[in-house]
């Protein structure tokens, strides 16, 4: 009776699949008139067809039936058991997986009046946990001193190699350099708009020296601003799924993992020797050039100083956002926060694209490397300006640019585009560009007169000095 029953599950193979779809469509096109037939309007009756869907019905019964005969690890970790999402139907075999499980909170003691306030409109706090593509949200979580939480979620390690085919072994999970980054946001009340609490960078590939493949963390949340003061505790329990069949020494781990680290400190160092002798030599070229606002390096939200090239990704929305017209719609509709509701010197502060694209509300900076990397992902030669208003005040704003099109000024906070025309501010207040860069690429103006409105932005005649080129 089962292998009966299992004999009718079984998908179709590819033979009847394709002629059953040849049949359909010349009976479709020979209804037609000919020369009028309309390929759209067949492929709608194809997939309306009640033959399209019962075969859709069968492959999917089918591979369901398959997937819950395969062989899935059962020694899930107690807090993993029980949850509805980690149903067999969602693992698949051969892959490993991250499981984190967040057991609670301590030491919020800014939140030590939100406890005593007992009325139904107070904040709340939401976390999102994101490895490569995938991400997690907790929300709902409770503003006070020791948090309540107990929830897990499974990151499948197999993204960061995805073309291996086999299970990911001690050795590839140990070269993979993926973070577990962890952002902390504040609900306010019943509203949706959410300020950015704390971001932290979770190291897990110690669990490659945890013979039970499982180790608790105590993650000290930082927050934002240059003072990093704690904003509270996070405990956190991983655990590889399933457990790996030999770990490595602990020694091995811990000096692999203080080699990246020092391999990145010391090419960091000398960037920064090179960074230097840049901007004397800049500043030798002319005599008003020190006084120009060029930005060669930004703090990001973890108080770490970055160069600004790091900022820019070559970002594909796929078809969440259609167009570059839509990009920059959707950028300029979140919030822009105001100077005054930063830290301490928080006008100085950018946002990574992990953390950007998570926020829903970010400084001029953030928004316009954010719209950058958008352009730069359908395939546009954008910038960011770095420069002065007319009135002085300083000011960011997105520049694109191509040999069969005019040069475009992006003003991220509204939308708003304007063709570049020579001596004309055609609707914009940009007054002055220090500087340009992508993520490529870094520029610092030596024109004498380096007005918006006068330069010359063509390849061959674009002054332009002391490229720093790429950081990666």
């Amino acid at each position: 009776m089962e292998e009966e029953e299992d004999k009718n599950i079984c998908p179709p193979n590819k033979e009847d699949l394709k002629s059953s779809i040849d049949n359909l469509i010349h009976e479709f096109a020979t209804q037609e008139a000919i020369g009028s037939v309309d390929p759209d309007a067949i492929v709608a009756q194809l997939l309306n067809s009640a033959s399209v869907q019962s075969m859709l019905q069968r492959v999917s019964v089918g591979s369901k039936g398959q997937m819950s005969r395969q062989a899935l690890p059962a020694n899930y970790p107690p807090q993993v058991q029980g949850f509805v999402c980690f149903s067999t139907e969602k693992l698949v075999a051969g892959h490993r997986y991250l499981c984190i499980h967040v057991v609670g909170g301590r030491a919020f003691i800014d939140h030590l009046e939100e406890e005593r306030n007992k009325t139904s409109d107070k904040p709340s706090l939401l976390a999102i946990i994101q490895l490569m593509s995938q991400r997690f949200e907790i929300k709902g979580i409770p503003c006070s001193c020791d948090p309540k939480i107990n929830q897990s979620h499974l990151f499948d390690l197999q993204e960061l190699q995805k073309g291996c085919s086999s299970m990911l072994g001690c050795n590839e999970l140990l070269t993979a350099d993926s973070p577990l980054l962890i952002m902390l946001f504040r609900c306010e009340g019943q509203s949706a708009v959410r300020h950015l609490v704390s971001v932290y960078k979770l190291e897990w590939r110690s669990l490659l020296a945890q013979t039970s493949g499982q180790e608790k963390f105590v993650c000290q949340l930082m927050d934002i601003g240059n003072e990093q003061l704690p904003v509270g505790l996070l405990d956190i329990e991983a655990s590889l799924i399933p457990s790996l069949d030999s770990c490595l020494p602990g020694s091995a781990v811990s000096k692999y993992l203080e080699e990246v680290s020092t391999r990145f400190g010391e090419r960091h160092r000398l960037f920064i020797s090179y960074a230097r002798q840049w901007w004397r030599e800049y500043k030798e070229a002319g005599s008003s050039h020190a006084a120009r606002p060029v930005r060669i390096f930004a703090i990001d939200e973890m108080g770490k100083n970055r160069f600004v090239c790091e900022y820019v990704r070559q970002l594909e929305a796929g078809h969440a956002l259609r167009s570059p017209e839509e990009a920059a719609r959707w950028v300029s509709i979140i919030p822009t926060k105001p100077i005054h509701q930063m830290p301490a010197e928080g006008s100085s502060h950018w946002y990574t694209l992990p953390v950007a694209v998570m926020a829903q509300s970010l400084n001029v900076e953030s928004k316009c490397s954010l719209l950058c990397s958008l352009l730069l992902g359908f395939g546009l030669d954008a910038w960011v300006c770095v420069g002065t208003l007319s009135s002085g005040a300083q000011h960011t704003w997105v520049m694109t640019r191509g040999p069969f099109t005019a040069i475009t000024f992006w003003e991220s906070s509204t939308g708003s585009r304007y063709i570049y025309k020579v001596g004309q501010k055609t609707g914009h207040d940009y007054g002055t560009v220090a500087c340009i860069f992508n993520h490529k690429h870094f520029y610092a103006s030596i024109q004498v007169i380096f007005f918006c409105y006068y330069m010359n932005w063509k390849e061959k005649k674009l002054q332009f000095a002391f490229s720093v080129g790429s950081y990666f």
